[in-house]
């Protein structure tokens, strides 16, 4: 355990660097420690004021942890402005194609229990997203963005220009939400009400991206609806 430390303590000036490739599961990825790759897996704040976060270091599924602080903050291309959907909004500083990232995020895990600005992950979990600065995007009914949770990316799906909003679709991650409220994006595919995922008939969910998270709870959805008419039928006087 003491070598591990102070090997993570040699090579921390190689952990800040730029964030986790986007090829292994939600808060983990691979870094290289003292010449060992490590797997790492996020846990938690490294300090309350949000400039790091904490990893535990597990190599080859054993029992070895430590922790050191990696810094996470906004990256320079995006910045919090005033937004006239809510008080404030994330704002981009440069163009982005479509199709490629704005940025890599990771999160504080919350587990099962959401909040109001948390960011659902998959089926049971829940995260606050780093950079902090993320948790200001807002929802839009024609958004130009992503958080594609399997990838940890927020990805461009329209093309954003120099000082445009960057906004997402809030039931592409959220299932049920704790905190519904109605949407002023004002477009013509405006869906009103913003609950979560659950609450929108198949006809509008599947004109947008979503999460395979929301897509399995989807399936699980019809599954149960294909089963209760089953039922109803094998009930019906032969």
């Amino acid at each position: 355990m003491r070598e591990v430390a102070a090997s993570l303590d040699r090579e921390e000036s190689n952990l800040r660097g730029p964030a986790p490739p986007c090829n292994l599961p939600h808060n983990s990825y691979r870094q290289p420690c003292g010449g060992i790759e490590y797997f790492c897996q996020i846990t938690d704040y490294a300090s309350p004021s949000d400039t790091g976060i904490r990893v535990s270091v597990d190599r080859d599924s054993a029992a070895v942890s430590d922790s050191v602080a990696l810094p996470r903050a906004t990256p320079p291309h995006l910045a919090v402005r005033a937004s006239p959907r809510r008080q404030h909004g994330l704002v981009c500083l440069i163009d982005v194609p479509a199709g490629t990232c704005v940025t890599n995020f990771t999160g504080h895990a919350l587990g099962r229990t959401p909040t109001w600005r948390s960011v659902q992950v998959d089926i049971d979990s829940h995260v606050e997203l780093l950079p902090q600065a993320l948790r200001y995007t807002n929802h839009c009914c024609r958004p130009n963005g992503f958080f594609d949770t399997h990838t940890q990316r927020l990805i461009a799906v329209e093309p954003i220009s120099e000082g445009d909003e960057v906004t997402v679709f809030y039931p592409a991650t959220e299932w049920r939400m704790v905190a519904p409220f109605s949407c002023r994006c004002e477009h013509d595919t405006c869906i009103g009400w913003v609950e979560g995922a659950a609450a929108l008939p198949e006809t509008v969910l599947r004109h947008y991206r979503l999460n395979p998270h929301i897509e399995r709870l989807r399936a699980a959805v019809r599954g149960l609806e294909a089963d209760d008419v089953a039922r109803l039928a094998d009930s019906r006087p032969r």
